[in-house]
């Protein structure tokens, strides 16, 4: 196999096609812009890093002030939850009852409105799954542990873990929620129906943002 064949089947046909039309198909040339351009995507990491944690943290302090609550997304969730219905029975009467639960099914509001609650119960789960962990290694060198089988070991576990819950049930930070919820997340926040259900007040982040034209609306 040649090194172009080779590229190819590492790198695939479509992504290094570019490189090579540009070098009138020199391999060498080719392979070289590609590594150009890797460290260039890699130099914008740091900028793209801070932006994405500066953004989020100005979006939680203007939705602590909007929602008056530390712990907001119960109420960013009610509000695009009734923002979702009113326009769902706008397109019931205009439409039908059918087209209404085809468009619930892909709507922006509710599936912004559900991610925050998502991602809360994956990260419980995940703390579970930890505690699970954590006590299956304190008890597997016990010798009664060691006589159970499967099944009964699974059940020995789970008895535990629903004893420690009594106890101290799981608590995820704030912090921990806000960190782990992703780039896109943030940034549909500002799509422009999501945007309105919140009074455009998320877009007060911006504080050097074009002041906007009232008679044009712009």
């Amino acid at each position: 196999m040649d090194k172009k064949s080779t590229l190819e089947n590492y790198l695939s046909v479509p992504r290094l096609k570019p490189y090579l039309k540009v070098c009138n198909e020199d391999v060498n040339k080719g392979l070289e812009f590609y590594q150009l351009n890797m460290r260039l995507g890699a130099s914008f990491f740091p900028l793209l890093s801070l932006l994405e944690v500066s953004l989020r943290n100005a979006i939680d302090k203007r939705l602590i002030d909007y929602f008056g609550k530390y712990y907001w997304w119960n109420d960013l969730q009610t509000v695009l939850k009734k923002k979702s219905n009113e326009k769902l029975m706008l397109l019931e009467k205009k439409y039908g009852e059918k087209l209404s639960k085809d468009y619930k099914n892909k709507e922006l509001l509710n599936s912004t409105a559900d991610k925050l609650k998502s991602q809360y119960n994956s990260l419980k789960r995940e703390e579970k799954r930890s505690i699970r962990i954590e006590i299956k290694t304190l008890h597997r060198t016990e010798a009664e542990y060691k006589a159970m089988n499967d099944l009964e070991k699974l059940r020995f576990i789970e008895k535990k873990l629903e004893e420690r819950l009594k106890i101290q049930s799981i608590f995820i930070p704030k912090s921990r929620l806000i960190a782990s919820m992703n780039f896109g997340f943030w940034t549909s926040l500002f799509q422009n129906e999501i945007a309105k259900a919140l009074n455009n007040s998320i877009l007060e982040i911006f504080s050097h943002r074009p002041k906007r034209n009232k008679k044009s609306g712009k």
